[in-house]
């Protein structure tokens, strides 16, 4: 009992909570993404660099987010990583917005952000495009959107390997006009833990390729909140992670739905099917 204690005070110490079910999966948070607003979180208050994963400011937005061990301990080696969730509210826009997502999680042994040798610019990390992966055809009212989570179901699940976690968010504004006083939840680092770019000429892969300093891009000592939604290893022993097949989505009479819009929905991962609302 007294490891246990220490064990979560350890936790609440590095802003990190986790909670298990009895099904083998659990979720693991990072910050205090139930009840932000303490006196750990950071809020954005306007200022689109803490927005994360993305903002609307710009046409084109893009973050990467590289959260090392320390505060992954509630995540055990070797088990799988099944959906990233992101918080964050609306401090006054009244837009409609429609937008394309996507994000990737990897295993990553960078834990800051450095500089390109005798300049001032600062470098992405290189991502692995054939890792766990999630895209979404998001749209989001703005006047609605207080406390709004963001998930991304992964389409194969990341085996965790005990390290630090590099996720890198990246939007596309396909309609609406630019958004303002959005906020993000977030909890300040002694790293360059967060680089964030937004453009409305160059798109984050652009920017990503070609190393350039675009509009509002650099690093900062911050970490987004974000919930981990995980399965344990013995959980999905019968499938591998590799060919994990991708989270399917149902509505309520059980007809399939390639882009679930805002709603209440069925959502099947290998196994398990539970109910889910799409903002």
């Amino acid at each position: 009992m007294k490891k246990l204690l220490l064990a979560l005070a350890a936790m609440a110490a590095l802003g990190m909570s986790a909670q298990t079910s009895d099904t083998g999966t659990y979720s693991v948070c990072v910050g205090e993404f139930d009840n932000p607003g303490s006196e750990e979180i950071s809020v954005g208050a306007g200022s689109w660099w803490e927005k994360a994963p993305v903002q609307f400011y710009t046409k084109y937005s893009g973050t990467q987010v590289i959260y090392e061990a320390d505060y992954l301990t509630g995540i055990k080696t070797g088990d799988f990583i099944t959906e990233v969730v992101f918080k964050y509210g609306d401090d006054g826009s009244f837009i409609d917005i429609e937008a394309d997502l996507d994000c990737l999680i990897e295993n990553t042994a960078v834990n800051e952000f450095d500089k390109k040798p005798d300049t001032d610019t600062y470098l992405w990390v290189d991502m692995d495009p054939t890792t766990s992966h999630s895209k979404l055809e998001y749209q989001v009212d703005l006047y609605y959107m207080e406390d709004t989570e963001l998930h991304f179901v992964l389409d194969k699940p990341l085996r965790y390997d005990g390290g630090n976690l590099l996720v890198t968010t990246f939007s596309d504004v396909t309609n609406g006009n630019e958004a303002m006083a959005m906020v993000t939840y977030a909890m300040r680092t002694d790293k360059y833990t967060t680089m964030a770019m937004g453009s409305d000429k160059e798109s984050f892969l652009d920017c990503y390729d070609t190393g350039q300093m675009y509009d509002y891009q650099g690093p900062n000592k911050y970490l987004p909140v974000v919930k981990f939604e995980c399965t344990a290893a013995a959980g999905i022993t019968s499938v591998d992670a590799d060919t994990a097949a991708p989270a399917q989505y149902f509505n309520l009479q059980g007809v399939a739905v390639d882009n679930p819009t805002s709603g209440l929905y069925i959502r099947r991962s290998g196994d398990k099917a539970t109910k889910v609302i799409v903002k």
